[in-house]
């Protein structure tokens, strides 16, 4: 499993509703059953198990990390997550010498999303799935020499600070042992 992978199951896994109870994961993890019908796949884990481990890589996210690297990873990997658009805002206000609704467009164009989570559409406009930062121009009514500058300024710090997070995710995710990275020769 990646990093990658792990955030994205984790943020799915822990907006599910599950009801019941499988005690094939506990029965596994007790002993008490062998031979070719145990397993230790992730699929036999019950709901609540896959929920739990779910929450130890989300928790590792909050500890880990300061508010604008944990609203970076959920834009990146929680497109799902209720709270996303928390998120949207909190990455935001990071930029406060911008104008709020410019900064709102060039997140959309960096995580190709709208502050709900959904595939950017702007339906009869004819625009692709995301604003171009052409189409920032326009909207924001400045020359697009200004937006492109405005764009590149704010991908280059969010572009670092996820790689910056990523790393320490994947560093204090593998050091409490829920996750175990093959290296590739």
């Amino acid at each position: 499993m990646s990093l990658q992978h792990a955030l994205i199951w984790s943020f799915v896994e822990a907006e599910k509703q599950f009801t019941g109870y499988s005690n094939t994961a506990s029965i596994i993890r007790h002993c008490k059953q062998k031979g070719a019908g145990a397993s230790t796949s992730p699929d036999d884990l019950s709901p609540q198990e896959k929920k739990t481990q779910a929450m130890w890589v989300l928790d590792t996210v909050r500890t880990a990390l300061n508010e604008f690297e944990q609203a970076l990873i959920v834009l990146k990997y929680g497109q799902g997550s209720i709270n996303f658009a928390d998120a949207f805002v909190q990455v935001g206000l990071e930029y406060p010498k911008y104008e709020a609704h410019v900064v709102d467009l060039i997140l959309c164009n960096i995580f190709q999303f709208d502050q709900t989570g959904r595939k950017w559409n702007h339906g009869s406009r004819g625009w692709q799935d995301y604003p171009t930062v052409t189409q920032i121009a326009d909207v924001a009514g400045m020359s697009r020499k200004t937006a492109t500058r405005w764009v590149g300024e704010i991908q280059k710090d969010i572009h670092g600070a996820l790689f910056a997070a990523e790393l320490v995710l994947k560093f204090e995710l593998e050091r409490r042992l829920i996750l175990k990275i093959k290296a590739v020769a």
